[in-house]
């Protein structure tokens, strides 16, 4: 799996040999030394010191129903190339679900600091976010077999993307959620593709969804040996930038932070640092 660099972008990428490029459809940030964001709990940061391993959460778990799924306008063009589009619905929901059971995510979010990110994730008052820089987190993961990208938002009822990766849905979600400056890190797992439209540019064929039974029952055994997420390996002290406490957290809920890091990450406990967000007003 490739991560092309590029900095431009367009609606609907132009293919080369019949594929699109995954740099033209889903871009890197022109500039590669943006900080991202990750806010969580107290917990998730213990479990992430102690075993140096960043999980990634099964696709078809997240809370969005859209997930995944292509856009309205594509469902439009499909239907105008398959003369049997009464199957048309089936075969692509069976095709979608097994790509969101071999695809596990990271999210994260671009700076600036949000406040609308804290209360998401962390609530009023407790939580921690880790910083990190998009190239560092690039170099260390392409040879993992990971994704980065920044997440793209559309208009589902009138724009749409290529079908000729499974990933590409996952780098792109609808206008509403836009502010969450979304850069999402994407890992395939499995050996195959699964037999569908996005595929084979076709509803696949009776033998070809026969042959491929064996690949759909290895998976739901890898689905309940996985569970619900993977944990990839993660360089705590090479990777993280700083550990930023919630801006309307207690004095003593800092200290414990402090305490933590010292504990399970020694090095990284001059990088626990206040959010920017907790400054007094000039006035």
């Amino acid at each position: 799996m490739v991560n092309v660099h590029s900095n431009k972008s367009s609606p609907m990428p132009e293919k080369k040999g019949g594929f699109s490029k995954f740099s033209n459809v889903v871009p890197s940030p022109s500039d590669t030394s943006l900080v991202l964001w990750r806010y969580l709990d107290l917990a998730k940061l213990i479990g992430l010191l102690n075993d140096k391993k960043l999980h990634f959460a099964r696709a078809d778990v997240f809370q969005d129903r859209h997930e995944g799924s292509v856009t309205n306008s594509m469902i439009e063009a499909l239907n105008v190339q398959f003369a049997d589009r009464a199957k048309l619905p089936k075969t692509l929901s069976r095709f979608r679900k097994q790509v969101k059971e071999n695809t596990f995510i990271s999210c994260w979010c671009m700076e600036p600091e949000s406040e609308a990110m804290w209360k998401l994730y962390c609530g009023d008052n407790y939580g921690v976010a880790i910083t990190v820089v998009y190239r560092d987190i690039e170099t260390s993961f392409i040879n993992q077999g990971l994704v980065i990208a920044p997440v793209r938002y559309l208009n589902y009822q009138t724009e749409g993307f290529p079908q000729d990766n499974v990933l590409y849905p996952f780098f792109h979600k609808r206008l509403a959620f836009a502010n969450e400056r979304e850069v999402r890190i994407v890992k395939w797992c499995s050996d195959q593709m699964p037999v569908g439209i996005s595929v084979i540019g076709r509803p696949p064929t009776e033998e070809e969804i026969k042959e491929h039974q064996s690949e759909v029952r290895r998976g739901e055994a890898l689905k309940v040996e996985r569970g619900t997420g993977i944990s990839v390996e993660f360089d705590v002290e090479k990777l993280i930038r700083t550990i930023v406490v919630h801006p309307y957290a207690p004095e003593w809920y800092f200290r414990i932070v402090k305490l933590v890091v010292e504990k399970f990450t020694p090095v990284l406990t001059g990088k626990v640092k206040w959010s920017s967000m907790r400054t007094e007003p000039l006035y």
